[in-house]
């Protein structure tokens, strides 16, 4: 999982052709969410078509990027919240998940597959 830091690393993510980006600070909620991604990352890497996942979760760094997403047309409600995951394909905004903890991992893998088309 790609940290997003600084301008650059999000004009990576955004240059991506499926890549997924995990909202989230340091709350224990957050955490969880964290290794929830990590065990769909670790699997999805066996699989012929890769996903590239990305995480957010610096506070001091949150006003630029949520201005970005926005006027891509992210919802403002995936930032409100910790565990947030958000479905990209080369800078358009496809799906946000409010909670990773609350659809679960199945979920998330149900989502890359129907958004993506990977089997």
């Amino acid at each position: 999982m790609t940290a997003i830091k600084s301008e650059s690393d999000l004009m990576e993510f955004f240059e991506q052709d499926r890549p997924a980006v995990l909202f989230r600070d340091w709350s224990e909620y957050a955490v969880i969410s964290k290794q929830m991604v990590h065990h769909v990352e670790r699997y999805s890497k066996m699989r012929p078509q890769k996903i590239s996942f990305y995480c957010f979760g610096e506070k001091k760094e949150i006003v630029p990027l949520v201005d970005t997403l926005r006027l891509r047309g992210v919802p403002y409600y995936a930032f409100l919240g910790n565990g947030s995951l958000s479905f990209f394909q080369r800078g358009r905004h496809l799906l946000t998940m409010r909670s990773v903890i609350g659809e679960g991992t199945w979920t998330i893998w149900k989502h890359i597959k129907d958004l993506f088309n990977v089997d």
